[in-house]
């Protein structure tokens, strides 16, 4: 077992197990000496020290400085473990802070001063990982931090001119920024470091300052990945060399050059090039560009910059370019390989369209947040082998729409956020379109006389109008929210859909009219779920003979009942405000139904009297049944009941007639409902949520030795119970709510759990401390989660 500040009593025993114990653990033994309020654990381990430790670590241990015994103030623990050093010369103060999770050091006035009186201490901080530096340190301060072999991570800021060639020696560090306004030259040891996998170096911009001189040895650093330069005056950079694996470059606020390095054009793992606000730069290299793998370019406030070469733009894998408004493309008459582009600068879109022979494979184009297309003389029709168009936020841009059914290969338009009007006629003759998504378009009205015969996915969301023609439509999935339809009757009636999904919001017209009985092909539909009114789909039993799901949310409180027929296909059943005195005669015409949810069900105190041989999930919320008894479910598996203050103590004690059931979720029940009753544990449950009101987690619950969830929310525990912790295959548990008057004892442990839910609110005082519950999560393996990663949902 690795130590863990959590866990002190644990470790603690652990390593008493070890064969090496104590010798191999004195400075361990130390760390939960100095942490443990326990003083039989302290008087132990001072005895342990005192027989096996040095004199210098017996110094250390007596001094009356205690550690803070949650170990989370890590300023006073690095004094104190500097105190300690003082005591003991090889106290490993560096390796010891990391075993409390502190792998960073920041360097200030009062440290600084602590440690320029006991310089020796600094060679002890091995074992940090991190160094922040951001104040003038003496030379020889700076000069022992940089043999510290463990750091990966260093950052310094200040006025040094030059930094200790001792920095070199850094044999393991991967991140290097250097915020030094004043510094002359790099150190010569600087290209020692083989490890260095991110360098960024700041200097200032000062009148009258030689320009810097950067050494042609980047190249040197082989795992440099990411190379960035900040606000300097540069001495040429044009024959600069780059590692050949490095995927980062950017220049920022750059004088002075007047060139970027020709090398970049070859160096084909470039995934990120900026060069941003360098007023000099007068060229780009105009060379061969190798740059593959490049996916994002920045060419922004280059004033000298008037025209790019177009190869600089459509690379191969180019997904995002920022470039100034003004800046000419100039075309070079090649053929690109691009086959996706994404464009948020209007140059460029003017530039593709204007030159579609460059682009013969382009087949998808992403379009986002352009609202001035005063300059775009042509449209999307230029682009024929597109085969998918996304756009997002965009203004005045009806030009690119005109001609869109000019482009026959298109299988996919999704539009959202833009102020188009009317999509053109010729849609219609795109045969291979496959989904047509819309959404918040408030201006649009959109014609299904200008759409395809067919279409897959058809989703649109937060349009004017749509207005139904004269032609018939098949879809296979549908999707209707906040559209408003003002002939039902004759959109229901050219409609051809296997899965409908409509969402009518109050601003829209409801009709007391079956609509079902117009669809064309009504044995097509197989999935219909609808939040409007149930008056919309008396019928749907009656015409619609392969309905698989049907799951209506009757908003408007309509008092007509989904009319009954035999529907032996039915699997899924969900109603939602259904007010209806006829449940029972749909269920006992739906014999095969595998799913039944019911939300806001108020008709009746009993549940239907059916026998459902395939019943497997019942889910019922905020509804007035308050028992289950009359059902006959012999295949039950899941049952849940949620914001259900009828189901009483009678009616839990019921449930234990469905011999098959696995799962059972309470969330809301009858106040007098503060036990679980005996007879649930016949049951073979996996899983159980005991619900709001218990008073205790009764005993014989251990009987379950198949539980692998466990919900004892909202109860206040003087212990929680042990025999939780003797559940075989128990791997989630959930404690929201709870408290704990004594904290969880270490026997739980062996629980291993998965999971442990624990919601931790943004308001402290309503939270436990995490003391009360530690020996719940087994670190390193326990997660501790808001919800289940195997959370179903049971509402509608």
């Amino acid at each position: 077992m690795e130590f863990n500040k959590n866990y002190l009593s644990t470790y603690y025993k652990h390593i008493q197990t070890d064969d090496n114990f104590p010798e191999a653990f004195l400075y361990e033994l130390f760390l939960v000496g100095k942490m443990t309020r326990d003083k039989e654990t302290v008087n132990e381990i001072a005895e342990y020290i005192e027989k096996y430790g040095t004199v210098e670590i017996n110094a250390a241990f007596k001094t009356r400085s205690k550690l803070p015994e949650k170990g989370d103030d890590s300023e006073k623990i690095l004094n104190s473990f500097i105190s300690f050093t003082l005591k003991d010369p090889l106290f490993p103060l560096g390796k010891l802070y990391a075993k409390l999770g502190f792998l960073q050091v920041f360097v200030n006035e009062t440290l600084a001063e602590k440690l320029e009186e006991q310089p020796e201490v600094i060679q002890r901080f091995e074992g940090i990982e991190k160094l922040i530096i951001e104040i003038d340190l003496q030379d020889n301060i700076l000069e022992q931090f940089c043999n510290i072999k463990t750091i990966k991570s260093l950052e310094i800021e200040g006025s040094y001119q030059i930094l200790p060639e001792t920095i070199g020696g850094l044999e393991n560090l991967e991140e290097l920024e250097l915020d030094l306004e004043h510094l002359q030259q790099l150190p010569i040891s600087f290209f020692n470091l083989k490890s260095l996998k991110e360098f960024s170096l700041t200097l200032s911009i000062k009148e009258g300052e030689q320009p810097f001189a950067l050494p042609n040895r980047f190249h040197k650093l082989t795992k440099l990945v990411e190379l960035n330069f900040y606000d300097a005056a540069l001495e040429d950079i044009s024959e600069l060399l780059f590692p050949e694996n490095i995927k980062e470059i950017g220049f920022y606020r750059l004088k002075n050059i007047k060139k970027i390095p020709k090398s970049i054009v070859s160096l084909n793992k470039l995934e990120k090039l900026s060069i941003f606000d360098c007023a000099d730069v007068v060229e780009l290299p105009s060379a061969e560009l190798m740059l593959h793998n490049l996916w994002m370019l920045r060419l922004q406030k280059l004033p000298q910059i008037h025209c790019v070469e177009d190869k600089y733009l459509f690379l191969p894998n180019i997904r995002s370019v920022r470039l100034d408004e003004n800046v000419q493309i100039s075309n070079g008459n090649t053929v690109f390989e691009n086959t996706e582009l994404s464009i948020s600068n209007i140059s460029l879109l003017e530039y593709v369209l204007n030159h579609p022979e460059n682009f013969p494979k382009l087949k998808k184009l992403k379009v986002t947040e352009l609202y001035d297309f005063s300059s775009i003389t042509v449209g999307l029709e230029q682009l024929k082998s597109l085969e998918s168009i996304e756009v997002f936020q965009l203004k005045n841009s009806e030009i690119l729409w005109r001609h869109l059914g000019k482009c026959s290969q298109l299988s996919h338009i999704k539009i959202v956020h833009a102020d188009v009007e009317t999509l053109p006629e010729d849609l219609r003759n795109i045969e291979s379109l496959a989904v047509l998504e819309i959404s918040d378009c408030s201006n649009l009205v959109l014609y299904t006389n200008s759409l395809p015969a067919r279409i897959n996915d058809f989703k649109i969301m937060g349009i004017k109008e749509l207005v139904s023609g004269n032609r018939l439509i098949r879809t296979e999935r549908t999707y209707l929210d906040s559209v408003p339809i003002q002939d039902l009757k004759n959109f229901f009636g050219h409609f051809v859909v296997s899965k409908l999904l409509w969402s009518i919001t109050g601003g829209e017209q409801f009709s007391e009219e079956d609509l079902t009985q117009y669809l064309p092909e009504p044995e097509k539909l197989k999935e219909l779920k609808s939040y409007g009114t149930t008056a919309h789909f008396q019928d749907v039993l009656k015409y619609c003979a392969k309905l698989e799901s049907l799951c209506l949310a009757n908003n408007n409180q309509s008092n007509l009942p989904i009319n009954s027929y035999p529907a032996k296909q039915l699997k899924e059943l969900k109603l939602k405000l259904y007010n209806a005195g006829n449940l029972e005669v749909i269920l006992g015409n739906t014999p095969n139904l595998k799913t039944i949810f019911l939300e806001h069900y108020r008709v009746a105190n009993s549940f239907p009297e059916v026998r459902l041989n395939q019943l497997e999930n019942l889910h019922v919320s905020r509804s007035s049944l308050a028992t289950f008894e009359p059902l006959e479910a012999p295949a039950l598996k899941n049952f849940s009941l949620s914001l259900c203050y009828d189901f009483n103590m009678e009616g839990y004690e019921k449930l234990a007639k469905f011999t098959r059931l696995k799962k059972i979720h309470f969330n809301g029940i009858h106040d007098d409902v503060d036990n679980v009753p005996e007879n649930i544990t016949s049951l073979d449950l996996t899983e159980l949520n005991l619900g709001y009101h218990m008073k205790a987690v009764p005993e014989y619950l251990k009987k379950l030795q198949n539980l692998e969830t466990l919900y004892v929310d909202n109860i206040d525990f003087d212990h929680l119970p042990t025999w939780i912790a003797d559940l075989p295959k128990l791997t989630r548990l959930s404690i929201d709510g709870c408290s704990f008057k004594h904290s969880v004892p270490e026997y739980f442990q062996k629980l291993k759990l998965k999971e442990l839910k624990y919601y931790i609110s943004k308001f402290k005082g309503s939270n436990m401390s995490p003391e009360k519950y530690k020996f719940l999560i087994t670190p390193g393996y326990t997660i501790l989660k808001k919800e289940f990663s195997n959370h179903v949902n049971t509402y509608f």
